[in-house]
C-alpha cells in the first residue's frame, strides 16, 4: 500500500477545500485553517505509517503462522569457573548461588552453591550461565576474572578453566526464511530438506550439513548429519537431542524423520582455519580503532558462517569498506590465496589470525 506524507495531505486538504467551494480564502502559513490542516495532517501521516508498517510485517507473518513456524530465540551460554582465596585456611568459605561474575562487560550467574573447603584454596567447579542470549557470551578460557558479587573477603579471584559454549543469537529473519524453505521443501519429513529444517529447528543448533554416503561409512551409516551449535562445535547434550529428533522415540508425538532402514551418524563439523592478510588505506582515521574494527568485522563475518558455507572475498571487502576512515582495501588474501575459500558440507570456517597494514592517505 502507498503512504502519504505530511506536506502531501497538507496540499490534499487545501485543494478540497478550495475545489469544494467553502469559501475560506487564507490559506497562508500561520492562518487558522492552514493551523487546523496541520494539527490534522500530523496524526494522519504517522497513521499511514502504521499502517503500512503493520501491513508489511503481518503480510510477512502470514506464511509461517498457517504452520505454527517460529523464529528461534537464542541460547545462554554456560561456563564453569573456579574461585580462590588467599590462604588454605582451617574455615570454609561459602559461594552461594547467584554469584555474579563476568569478564569485565559479559555477566555470568552462578547456577549452584559452591565453596572453598577447608585446608584447600581453590573451590571445585561451578557452573554458571549467561545473563543474556548472544553467541558473543562463548568467552575464551581463562577471562572470565571479575567476581561483581559481595563475597567474604579471602576469596580474592575468580576463573574460567575452560571456553563458555552454548551461546547463540537469536535467529534472523534471514535465517529464519532459509529455515522456513528446508521446512517446506522437507514436510514429508524422510528426505534431506526434512532433516536439516527439523534439526534446525531444534534450540541451539545454528546450521546443519548432509552428507550421504554410498556405500554405507563404516558399513553401518547410510549418511552423516553435520551439527553446529553457533560454536562451530557440537556438544554430547545437543548432539542426543538430534539423534532424539531424528531416529523418533515410537511415539506419536516423535515419530522420527528418517527413513525406515537408513542409519544416521551425527559429527561437529570440521572446522577450516582463516587467516586474513590485507591493506587498509584510511583517511582522518585512528589507526589502533580502525585496526580494532577490521579485526571485529573479519571475526563477526567469518564466525558467522555456517556449514557449507563459504568464504567470500568480495563480501569482506564490502565489509570493511563499510568501517568508517576506509577508504580502500586492496592485497586482500585468505589463507594465502586471492580465490574465496569453499566451504565442504562437512566443514564450517572459523577465524584465526588478521594481519593488517595501515596506509595513512
Amino acid at each position: 500500500m502507498d503512504t502519504k506524507t505530511y506536506n502531501e495531505l497538507l496540499e490534499e486538504m487545501k485543494m478540497s477545500a478550495i475545489a469544494g467551494g467553502s469559501g475560506l480564502t487564507d490559506f497562508n502559513e500561520g492562518s487558522n485553517i492552514m493551523n487546523i490542516f496541520e494539527s490534522v495532517a500530523r496524526p494522519l501521516e504517522q497513521a499511514y505509517i502504521d499502517t503500512r508498517n503493520g501491513y508489511v510485517n503481518n503480510l510477512r507473518a502470514i506464511p509461517y503462522s498457517v504452520f505454527d513456524f517460529q523464529q528461534k530465540k537464542g541460547q545462554k551460554a554456560s561456563v564453569s569457573v573456579i574461585f580462590t582465596r588467599n590462604a588454605a585456611l582451617s574455615s570454609v568459605s561459602s559461594i552461594p548461588v547467584g554469584t555474579r561474575v563476568s569478564n569485565g562487560s559479559l555477566t555470568f550467574i552462578t547456577t549452584e552453591n559452591g565453596s572453598i573447603a577447608s585446608g584447600e584454596t581453590d573451590s571445585g567447579s561451578i557452573e554458571a550461565i549467561a545473563e543474556d542470549v548472544g553467541l558473543e557470551y562463548n568467552v575464551a578460557a581463562g577471562t572470565v576474572n571479575v567476581i561483581e558479587s559481595n563475597l567474604t573477603a579471602e576469596i580474592v579471584s575468580v576463573t574460567n578453566p575452560y571456553k563458555a559454549v552454548g551461546g547463540t543469537d537469536a535467529e534472523t529473519q534471514t535465517q529464519m526464511l532459509r529455515r522456513f524453505k528446508y521446512y517446506i521443501n522437507g514436510l514429508q519429513g524422510s528426505n534431506r530438506y526434512g532433516i536439516i529444517a527439523g534439526v534446525l529447528g531444534i534450540e541451539g543448533v545454528r546450521s546443519v550439513g548432509i552428507d550421504e554416503h554410498f556405500p554405507p561409512k563404516n558399513d553401518i551409516y547410510n549418511l552423516t548429519v553435520y551439527v553446529d551449535d553457533g560454536t562451530g562445535n557440537l556438544t554430547e547434550t545437543l548432539k542426543a537431542k538430534c539423534k532424539e529428533l531424528v531416529d523418533g522415540t515410537d511415539t506419536e508425538s516423535n515419530p522420527g524423520l528418517r527413513a525406515a532402514g537408513v542409519n544416521v551418524d551425527f559429527q561437529p563439523a570440521s572446522n577450516v582455519s582463516v587467516s586474513v592478510v590485507l591493506t587498509a588505506t584510511i583517511y582522518r582515521a585512528e589507526e589502533a580503532r580502525v585496526r580494532s574494527d577490521i579485526t571485529t568485522k573479519l571475526q563477526e563475518y567469518i564466525n558467522g558462517l555456517g556449514i557449507h558455507e563459504s568464504v567470500i572475498l568480495s563480501s569482506i571487502i564490502v565489509l570493511l569498506k563499510q568501517i568508517s576512515g576506509i577508504t580502500d582495501v586492496s592485497g586482500l588474501t585468505l589463507n594465502g590465496d586471492t580465490e574465496n575459500i569453499p566451504i565442504g558440507v562437512n566443514q564450517i570456517a572459523r577465524f584465526n589470525s588478521a594481519t593488517i597494514t595501515i596506509i595513512a592517505s
